[in-house]
């Protein structure tokens, strides 16, 4: 879910009541990319379903997917590339751990709740 089609899709939604969209604040707006950084924001567009996942949840991406995706469009998966994926990769898995943990003291503080 996200990208480009929900953005047209929210917007002529928006147009058709008569207001704006509320852009900055959905989370499917994309960030503000610096130029040295586009090739990275663009090839994890492409590759960014492409999870390990255990019974433990996500794990990392898949590399080999990766590799195949940046092949098939005919980017240059340098180390350098590859490193700034990572950190993208790396800061998913750090929000989607704190969202967990935030996640588990809401349940934990729901299930004291008296009816």
């Amino acid at each position: 879910m996200g990208g480009p089609q929900t953005c047209k899709s929210c917007q002529e939604n928006a147009r058709r009541q008569g207001r704006e969209p509320h852009c900055s604040g959905c989370p499917y707006y994309p960030p503000e990319v610096l130029p040295e950084n586009v090739e990275a924001f663009e090839l994890w567009n492409l590759a960014g379903t492409q999870w390990r996942v255990s019974f433990g949840g996500v794990v990392g991406l898949d590399y080999t997917a990766v590799v195949q995706i940046a092949d098939i469009y005919a980017i240059d998966l340098g180390d350098r590339l590859f490193d700034k994926l990572r950190i993208i990769e790396r800061q998913v898995l750090l929000k989607q751990e704190d969202d967990s943990k935030r996640e588990a003291v809401k349940d934990k503080h729901g299930s004291h709740k008296r009816h």
